[in-house]
This record gives C-alpha cells, sequence and structure tokens, in this order.
C-alpha cells in the first residue's frame, strides 16, 4: 500500500529540513533540493505551493520542534531563569546550532525582502514570546509581560548569534547566566 498524500507530504519535508540545515537557504534552488529529497520539482509545488512555501513549511517545522523541545522544559521548570538557561543549553547542542544558524539566515533573508518570510517571522517570535511569558509571573502587568519576553528574545538572539559568530562557549554562557539573573529579578518586579 502507498503512502498517502500527507505522509508523503509529510516525508518530503522532513527530507527538507534535512537539505536545508545541511545547505542553508540562500542559494536555495527548487531542483537540487527536489533531487536531494527523492522527488520533483514538480511535487515540491504541488504539496508547498511555491519555493517560499517550503521554506515556509521547513521552518515551521523547525519552529515546532525547538518550541516543543523549550515547552518540555518549561512544563518541568517554571521559572523564568531556569527556563532561559535551558533554552541557551538546547542550543549549544550542535544539532540545534545547525537549526539557529538557519534561523537566523532566514531572519536576514526577511530583512532584505520581508513579504514572502513575514508569517513565519510572526509565528516564530510569537511562539517565542508565548514561551517565555508562560513562566512569568501571573500578577505582572500584560505590557510588562510583552516587554520583558521581547526582551529576552532580543537578549537570547545577540547572544546565539555572537556564539555562532564566534564560538565562544565559555564567554556566551557566562554572559547568558548574567542575563538569567537579571531576567529573573527583573521579572518579579510587579512596576510596569
Amino acid at each position: 500500500m502507498g503512502l498517502t498524500s500527507e505522509s508523503r507530504r509529510q516525508q518530503i519535508l522532513e527530507a527538507v529540513v534535512d537539505y536545508i540545515l545541511e545547505h542553508g537557504v540562500g542559494q536555495l534552488s527548487l531542483r537540487p533540493l527536489a533531487a536531494a529529497c527523492g522527488t520533483s520539482a514538480r511535487l515540491l509545488i504541488y504539496h508547498f505551493g511555491s519555493k517560499e512555501g517550503v521554506l515556509a513549511a521547513a521552518m515551521g517545522l523547525l519552529r515546532d520542534r525547538l518550541s516543543a523541545a523549550v515547552g518540555s522544559v518549561q512544563r518541568t521548570r517554571p521559572s523564568p531563569r531556569a527556563l532561559l538557561l535551558d533554552m541557551w543549553r538546547l542550543a549549544l547542542r550542535d544539532k540545534s546550532r545547525h537549526a539557529i544558524a538557519l534561523l537566523f539566515e532566514v531572519l536576514t533573508l526577511a530583512m532584505r525582502d520581508p513579504a514572502p518570510y513575514h508569517e513565519y517571522v510572526e509565528a516564530s517570535r510569537r511562539t517565542w514570546r508565548t514561551l517565555i511569558e508562560g513562566v512569568l509571573p501571573r500578577t505582572l502587568p500584560t505590557a510588562r509581560r510583552g516587554q520583558l519576553s521581547t526582551c529576552a528574545i532580543a537578549a537570547l538572539d545577540g547572544l546565539l548569534l555572537d556564539l555562532l559568530v564566534t564560538g565562544d562557549v565559555r564567554r556566551t554562557s557566562a554572559a547568558m547566566d548574567l542575563f538569567a539573573r537579571e531576567f529573573d529579578r527583573l521579572s518579579r518586579e510587579a512596576r510596569p
């Protein structure tokens, strides 16, 4: 019995993710991608609508994988500091580093040409804000929760970019620990 269209789409999507983790997306072309995934460019278009659709689906799957890993941490460690440090430890894994480098590559493309990547960027940022806000005290005003989650994402982005560029795990990890302690303190302040 053959695969259903949806299971074939999922199988192709998994192969696409593997391919772009290894090759990036800057020079992504459908024919080489399709050949590497054991399909055709025509079937990629059938399943995903366009090259941008392929990329959006692959990045969505990566985002879902990362948020599931972080979400499992969130359920077991409710403090803001613990969540940030666990997110950092997750980022230090070799497999995660490739995914994070790819996320930065897509964010760079989105700065140059926002339209194809807008939906992905918005969904990605919303996912991370929701995860972080989930460990903040419920007594904080909504605006403060949004400010803190935005600040945490910006700090994580900056430290992760520094780590990817320099490879200096020790220095960037120490900076992350410092930020996480301060973030924990700020999250306990009830004023806006």
